[in-house]
């Protein structure tokens, strides 16, 4: 399935009133926005990359570039694990064998 460009929703209303998603052409890039701008929309107000690419009318992975040459780090919603890497392994690897066990790891 061919990806679209980056959907926004211009000030052009069609026959019943409704907004007309356009989409930005793929061969336009226009000048790199300022990476003031990215970066305080991105830290100060904590937008997403996909909200700032739609409000600058850009790829999101612009946005990403922009935010990545200005040292600006990605926010990630995982969580590091709260268990270390030692009590990990003592979980994985039982201390005794199950009986009838041939001691073979699967």
């Amino acid at each position: 399935m061919a990806r679209r460009g980056v959907r926004y929703h211009a000030n052009v209303r069609d026959e019943a009133g409704h907004a007309t998603p356009l989409s930005v052409p793929r061969w336009w890039r226009g000048p790199d926005p300022d990476p003031a701008v990215v970066g305080r929309l991105y830290v100060q107000d904590k937008r997403t990359e996909t909200e700032i690419a739609v409000l600058l009318s850009i790829s999101r992975a612009r946005v990403a570039a922009i935010l990545r040459d200005a040292g600006i780090g990605r926010r990630t919603s995982r969580k590091d694990c709260p268990v270390d890497a030692d009590t990990l392994r003592g979980w994985s690897r039982p201390a005794t064998r199950w009986p009838g066990s041939t001691g073979c790891p699967r």
